[in-house]
């Protein structure tokens, strides 16, 4: 391929920021790293370089720098950069539907035509997400190559010397050429010196074409980078070096699959790039963890990852629901073939954006506002499609089930809310949907067992090193602070998935404290039970009744029942609850059913709700300040309220930190068990309304 006194270098750099975030964020990132890095390389003619924006950044671009657009335009006209293509919204095009990954890549496609004069060839698979069914998409997407991390390919049994040469791979017959990104290269650029890079290129002279791809963030918007990246000079410096190493050739793709086609074929198993694949496996036996931990310190395995992009969904039930959600709409939306793209479908494709869907060193899932621009934008397409067929009905009802989640799932809506309820889940409700406002008022996290958690302690006082001449920055996958000391009081991981109406059947000496905790004592596990559940649906009420026969650990034996029911006309939910208890002692007990309002990320809320609160009440109300609407909770004949927020720690870019989840809002019903009680029977109204 190459002399034995050249090496070819490839250069691609993605840009992406999530669908919906805010111009203040984006305006910061764009100060700090879209911008400086184009002057830089515009000082540097003889660089050749392949940039990838998503669709999303590159509408904010054209609206908000058009001076910058421009600038790019006559980069690709004069030869030294070339547009890498993708589907527009970065959505995992391996885990959603085919129709939609061919719509958002050929949506994407046309954009870069339009504004720029030519159709990229090239695509950016989200994540380095990689599926064996991807050559399909790509080869009907018309794409001709892509980038995978080389962890992919050592997984199929490639060596690093068998990494600088790009591969042909097949599904089907359909064929697409992948090259292998080197995670080397990765690293260094740009936390290790000039010189590291070049000694590695150096080192690999006549290999063939080293490929370095990762996102342009870290060039300046990253934590610690700007000072390096543009203050010292890094990136002027390092274009300069390799101009003028004249063995080191930098390339567009494109050009050189032209000159160079693969020479071999490769098939690749379903993976990412490796810190990913990491992030993804679950924690199914948190006791194992420790000993795994020490276990792996001991032995280096030579390919120890095995996790890939779709296990999140195992890992993340929320995740689980939103994708479940996501297919849903997309049948739901793509009955009817439409020349244009519908408003519906559009809404749909931003909700597939993958930044709410997992988890890792970025916030992600753990970020509320993230899951609400995906809940809105779900919501949004379901009532763009809603009222498409009930346009000529002011009221109407419908019910629908599917086992998309993994388990049974019933949906009740009518005009003003959406319902999603899981019988196997002890009759707990997942989402509750207010759609004028498109939000969907249950949405929460579990707190659970992160691998990170345990170096939170460690790290407490620990401050991500800034740069300085003699000492190198750290990669963000190799650092990690912790925003507050008091993060790890807020360890707390819950029993059940943190759901509404989760109920609980406790002993009587339970305080709030317990459930602050995560101590309580049980005296039945209802949360795990599985309900018989029989639908309801008449002209004014859609409902759900759901029945449960359990022992109690006091020898009670109860009969449980729940119905949940929507009427059509008003944004009200009732819940009521029945209890038939037998073979009693006279022992007393509490009846504490659980209702989480999510924080939607909204200031106002997470202000209002610093420390829990025991109340003499029975009702509740929640505004939302930024969404605009209030949420009112009575619970019948409830002696005290107890009122816990629920608050994660996670990992994001610029280290540990909080996040409220949700107000957890739990009536507390004291049961008496003796022999001659009647059942017990109370309802609870939710009410929610624009404000």
């Amino acid at each position: 391929m190459n002399s034995e006194n050249e090496i070819k270098l490839a250069l691609i750099v993605h840009n992406h920021q999530p669908v919906g975030n805010r111009d203040e964020i984006i305006e910061r990132i764009y100060k700090t790293a879209y911008s400086p890095f184009l002057k830089v390389l515009s000082k540097h003619p003889q660089v050749q370089l392949n940039l990838h924006y998503t669709g999303f950044l590159l509408e904010w671009l054209e609206n908000h720098h058009p001076d910058f657009i421009e600038s790019l335009r006559k980069m690709i006209e004069s030869g030294q950069v070339e547009l890498v293509g993708g589907a527009y919204f970065e959505p995992v095009i391996s885990a959603i539907p085919d129709i939609d990954a061919l719509g958002q890549t050929k949506l994407l496609s046309n954009k870069i035509a339009y504004m720029f004069g030519r159709e990229p060839k090239g695509f950016w698979t989200a994540e380095r997400a990689w599926e064996p069914h991807l050559p399909e998409i790509l080869a009907d997407s018309g794409v001709s190559h892509t980038f995978i991390d080389d962890v992919s390919f050592e997984s199929a049994g490639l060596d690093e010397s068998g990494c600088f040469e790009p591969y042909q791979v097949e599904s089907r017959g359909k064929f697409v050429a992948i090259y292998p990104i080197l995670k080397k290269l990765r690293y260094f650029i740009p936390f290790r010196s000039i010189s590291t890079t070049l000694s590695y290129l150096k080192k690999n002279r006549g290999c063939g074409i080293a490929v370095y791809a990762d996102d342009g963030e870290k060039f300046g918007a990253w934590p610690s980078t700007f000072d390096r990246v543009y203050k010292e000079r890094w990136l002027d410096l390092f274009f300069a070096e390799i101009t003028r190493n004249y063995w080191i050739k930098t390339v567009k793709i494109s050009e050189h699959l032209s000159e160079f086609p693969p020479r071999r074929r490769i098939y690749l198993p379903a993976s990412t790039y490796s810190e990913m694949m990491d992030w993804a496996i679950p924690i199914y036996d948190p006791q194992k963890l420790s000993r795994k931990k020490r276990k792996e310190k001991k032995e280096k395995q030579s390919v120890p990852h095995r996790g890939f992009w779709r296990m999140f969904l195992a890992k993340y039930p929320e995740s689980a629901r939103m994708y479940s959600k996501m297919l849903r709409l997309s049948q739901y939306a793509n009955t009817e073939k439409e020349s244009a793209v519908s408003a519906p479908v559009l809404d749909l494709w931003k909700g597939q954006c993958n930044d709410a869907y997992w988890h890792g060193v970025f916030g992600g899932l753990y970020t509320p506002i993230l899951r609400k621009i995906t809940y809105e934008n779900l919501i949004r397409s379901q009532v763009g499609l809603e009222n498409r067929n009930f346009q000529s009905l002011q009221n109407w009802l419908s019910v629908n089930e599917d086992n998309g989640a993994g388990d049974r799932q019933i949906h009740l809506d009518s005009r003003y809310l959406g319902v999603t309820i899981s019988p196997s889940n002890g009759g707990a409700i997942s989402e509750l949907d207010f759609k004028p406002r498109f939000v969907n008022i249950f949405d929460t996290l579990t707190r659970r067992l992160e691998r990170y958690h345990s170096d939170i302690k460690k790290r407490a006082n620990q401050t991500i090193v800034p740069f300085q001449k003699k000492k190198r920055p750290v990669s963000i996958h190799e650092s990690a602070s912790a925003k507050r000391k008091e993060l790890e009081d807020l360890l707390v991981y819950d029993r059940y998935q943190k759901m509404s109406f989760v109920d609980y059947f406790v002993s009587s000496d339970s305080q709030i404290d317990s459930f602050v905790n995560q101590d309580f004592s049980e005296l039945a596990q209802l949360p795990a039970l599985p309900y018989e559940a029989e639908i309801q649906k008449s002209n004014l009420i859609a409902g759900l009744n759901l029945s449960c026969n359990s022992n109690a650990v006091n020898g009670v034996k109860f009969k449980m029942a729940k119905s949940i029911e929507l009427p059509a006309d008003r944004p009200i939910l009732h819940v009521n609850y029945s209890m038939e208890l037998s073979e009693c002692k006279g022992d007393s007990a509490l009846f504490v059913p659980e209702i989480n309002l999510g924080s939607l990320s909204d200031e106002t809320v997470v202000t209002r709700f610093k420390k829990s609160q025991s109340v003499k009440s029975d009702q509740f109300e929640l505004s939302y300040a930024d969404t605009g609407i209030s949420v009112s909770v009575h619970c019948e004949d409830a002696e005290t309220l107890w009122i816990i927020p629920i608050r994660t720690v996670s990992l994001s870019e610029t280290g540990f930190e909080s996040n409220l989840q949700s107000i957890s809002i739990l009536p507390v019903y004291p049961i008496d068990t003796a022999p001659e009680r009647e059942a017990f029977n109370t309802s609870i109204e939710l009410r929610v309304q624009s404000n």
